[in-house]
């Protein structure tokens, strides 16, 4: 049963001016750029038969990835990658989405990434560098190295995290089971639709009207970004399911009832069990029939 729709503190402060000198959309959408091409498996994986931090040397940079997995691992684990919003941390979203406890309960593998630069970009979509580098090496290892279920990779974020792993859906659809998107989106102009290349199920949510983020002074509209993002992926003929959950720039209360209900269930090539109605995700979450 989904609790009720409460919500919990926001991750960090909202997204505040910090005196950078980017242009104001640089913290959520990507240049117009081709991304580079998806890479190879990486041939030295680090040490990932222990729960915990795992560092990742991507770009010579080192990267902080905290992994939770099952105490008794199972052949062909699911993957759920999820990546936190400004000011967010991988320990902060890790709790507030209850992935270690997913993890154990479902044997499957959680993973929450650190950003290179929470003050700053939060997610280098812009390029599609660094952080796609770092997302194309975690799946490779974990595959490699855990026997995850390379048909079932997730991936979900909040905020700014969210807004990366729509540009994930754009670009790595390929790689993908799903995607669960709490305050995401794209904006026509700055982060431009691309179809993805391969069907995939997508759950974008919202914190009703109020999901405003603020930086230098002007509004970024996240259910306006959610509901373009959800309408041009339903033309495109992907399942999409939206959700509103009220209470402004905030992860919803139920964010780790609806990563099990939703993300975990969907596996590449088999029809979504949520294709003839929604099962056990709250009220607040429709299923549109009409793509307009």
């Amino acid at each position: 049963m989904v609790p009720p729709n409460e919500i919990l503190d926001p991750i960090g402060s909202s997204v505040v001016e910090k005196g950078y000198d980017a242009p104001m959309w640089s913290l959520f959408f990507a240049a117009c750029s081709p991304p580079p091409s998806q890479s190879t498996p990486a041939l030295e994986c680090p040490d990932m038969n222990e729960a915990g931090a795992i560092e990742f040397e991507v770009d010579t940079m080192r990267r902080k990835v905290l992994v939770h997995l099952p105490d008794e691992p199972v052949d062909s684990m699911p993957v759920i990658v999820f990546f936190h919003g400004h000011n967010g941390s991988a320990e902060n979203v890790s709790a507030r989405t209850d992935l270690a406890r997913i993890a154990q309960q479902h044997s499957a593998i959680t993973v929450a990434p650190d950003s290179a630069d929470r003050f700053g970009d939060t997610w280098d979509a812009r390029t599609g560098g660094r952080d796609l580098a770092l997302f194309d090496d975690l799946v490779d290892c974990l595959v490699q190295e855990l026997d995850a279920d390379p048909a079932a990779i997730h991936v979900g974020g909040f905020s700014g995290g969210a807004v990366f792993a729509t540009y994930l859906v754009m670009e790595r659809s390929e790689r993908l089971a799903s995607a669960t998107l709490f305050s995401g989106g794209l904006d026509d102009d700055e982060l431009p639709y691309r179809t993805p290349s391969h069907k995939i199920p997508a759950l974008v949510g919202w914190g009703g009207s109020d999901d405003v983020g603020v930086y230098k002074g002007r509004d970024i509209l996240f259910e306006e970004m959610g509901r373009l993002f959800g309408q041009l992926l339903r033309l495109d003929d992907h399942l999409v399911v939206t959700c509103n959950y009220g209470g402004g720039h905030r992860l919803p209360g139920a964010a780790a009832d609806i990563l099990e209900s939703w993300a975990l269930p969907h596996r590449v090539g088999r029809p979504s069990p949520h294709e003839d109605g929604l099962v056990d995700l709250p009220d607040y979450c429709t299923l549109p029939d009409d793509p307009q």
